[in-house]
């Protein structure tokens, strides 16, 4: 109930909010005036007492507070003169008090503080001399410390309450663009995974049915062929399928692709006619699964870049040890096609993999002639290295 009230508060106008709390303030007010004059028969209170021409002093008391978000100030300044003036014709406010500190406390809230400050000691002070006035006691410097001090709790009060606006805004804030932030992370993420997994598969299959022309006409060799496009495809679709359910929370996370599975990748592109040489030394070390994953999506990226794009026909890959780090190397004999500067989609995506690891990535042309892509992945080591070649 709490909750859909304050949310239909939140929902009304700002010129309705505050007329709400003038009538409110102005309702209560008059209320605790009646019941004295009622039950108590004009309760005297020292020199001062609740009338019946008081009740005039006390809707006007409470009007400025319609205008306390554009003229805060002014709002304060007036509620503080009709008190002063109440306090003058020995009228008193029940409420009044209340009424005052918190147009105080909204003049420090909407204002800058010294002129805020400035404005509600003005209004301390005057209503500490007219006090002093209608007892007749003297105005000694400790009742003007008082007030002032009495108008700087008032100010800082109003500064608190809107520090605390602008720190929860603020967090708001915070929280959004940490939240586009995440977005626009994962939709990177998904598609530089979906150019992989598709621009990989895509490209094989292409070799495979460029491959088949140039044999010769054999049943057998062409299912064969057949055979492997049908088994890309539905990898393509597995690895797809396995994308979109890692977006389901619901759904069991999958098992990423690492390091054991290159040389499945790379034979699969000599079975296409392109020749890989992968050279992989088999350490005894723990490498994060995140960081195999980007490990193998930046080979297949190379490999993928290699096979469309330089005319390439020989490829070696190399993954080693160096520095307590994984450094993958990939090197064709193609046609260094790309400029350094300007790098193209697959390129992007291998470098911003390796840096999302907190790796480094280099491309760049070799002499005589090709190009190499260089990526240097931390990872933790032990001490057990055994080299091993696989075709």
């Amino acid at each position: 109930m709490a909750t859909g009230m304050i949310r239909r508060w939140q929902a009304m106008p700002v010129p309705a909010q505050d007329v709400t709390l003038g009538v409110l303030a102005m309702a209560a007010c008059l209320a605790m005036s009646l019941m004295e004059l009622v039950w108590g028969g004009g309760v005297a209170r020292g020199d001062l007492a609740v009338q019946p021409a008081g009740l005039v002093l006390t809707v006007a008391l409470c009007a400025p507070i319609v205008t306390r978000r554009r003229w805060p100030v002014a709002s304060a300044l007036a509620s503080g003169l009709i008190m002063m003036i109440s306090v003058a014709l020995q009228h008193r406010l029940p409420g009044g008090d209340v009424v005052v500190s918190a147009a105080c406390i909204s003049a420090a809230y909407y204002r800058p503080p010294v002129p805020s400050a400035l404005s509600v000691s003005a209004i301390m002070i005057g209503l500490t001399v007219a006090n002093r006035q209608v007892y007749g006691a003297a105005l000694s410097p400790v009742d003007l410390v008082q007030s002032v001090l009495h108008g700087l709790v008032l100010v800082a009060a109003g500064i608190a309450v809107r520090a605390e606006r602008d720190r929860r805004r603020q967090s708001v804030l915070v929280h959004q663009m940490r939240v586009e932030a995440a977005e626009a992370r994962q939709r990177a993420d998904i598609a530089s995974s979906v150019h992989d997994i598709v621009g990989h598969r895509l490209c094989a299959i292409r070799m495979q049915a460029v491959g088949a022309q140039r044999l010769p006409d054999d049943p057998q060799v062409s299912q064969q062929v057949f055979t492997t496009v049908t088994d890309l495809a539905d990898e393509a679709l597995a690895e797809i399928r396995d994308l979109i359910d890692t977006l389901d929370p619901a759904k069991p996370s999958m098992t990423p692709a690492g390091l054991d599975d290159l040389e499945l990748l790379c034979r699969r592109m000599n079975a296409a006619g392109f020749e890989v040489d992968l050279r992989r030394q088999q350490v005894g070390y723990s490498v994060d699964a995140g960081v195999q994953q980007a490990a193998y999506r930046i080979v297949q990226e190379a490999l993928t870049n290699a096979a469309r794009h330089s005319g390439a026909r020989n490829v070696h890959v190399g993954i080693g040890l160096q520095d307590h780090a994984l450094v993958l190397e990939v090197t064709d004999n193609g046609l260094a096609v790309q400029s350094p500067t300007e790098a193209g989609r697959g390129t992007r995506s291998m470098r911003a993999r390796a840096h999302a690891v907190g790796g480094t990535f280099d491309a760049g042309p070799v002499e005589p002639n090709g190009w190499r892509v260089r990526v240097v992945l931390p990872c933790e080591t032990r001490s057990i290295v055994r080299h091993q070649r696989l075709a």
